[in-house]
């Protein structure tokens, strides 16, 4: 079970400490989203045409507009932002201890934690299919240099455990 009873508060401290690494997270990508042109055509709706794409990234600037004020995202800095995504991966690597899982089997805690790892840097496409420039704007070089063996763990609990 992804939820089993006797471990459900370790399970809930890593899913809140899940949520933190991804709201301070939030703000990068969002901020490396509004500087790319083409992340923000490709945040359009499907539906849109390509050729009206680069007319209509204005819809998506208001959104981006909308996600900062939603979210306070104008509240931090990058790099305090960043400081945060990293030490709740530091925890996690400690959590582990070179081990497969967090607790003692597979669990939502397992999952939680290796999701906040799309800010570092995201799944292969057949995981998480996304377009070249958002690929790109989730991307976090800083953290991926310092978090690889993080990295390799979820790509391996992916492989193991989610269906392309």
């Amino acid at each position: 079970p992804l939820f089993p009873a006797e471990r459900r508060d370790e399970i809930d401290a890593w899913t809140a400490r899940s949520e933190r690494a991804l709201a301070a997270g939030r703000g990068l990508v969002v901020a490396r989203t509004a500087g790319s042109d083409r992340a923000k055509q490709e945040a359009l709706p499907a539906f849109v045409p390509g050729a009206l794409r680069p007319a209509l990234s204005g819809v998506a600037t208001g959104g981006i507009a909308f996600f900062r004020w939603k979210y306070a995202l104008d509240a931090e800095s990058e790099s305090e932002r960043r400081a945060d995504v990293a030490g709740e991966l530091r925890s996690l690597r400690a959590g582990l201890g070179g081990r497969r899982y967090l607790l003692d089997a597979f669990s939502f805690a397992d999952i939680a934690m290796a999701t906040t790892l799309q800010l570092v840097r995201p799944a292969r496409d057949e995981h998480w299919p996304l377009q070249e420039a958002t690929r790109e704007v989730w991307r976090d070089p800083a953290l991926e240099r310092d978090f690889g063996d993080l990295l390799e763990w979820r790509d391996k609990l992916y492989s193991d455990h989610r269906r392309a």
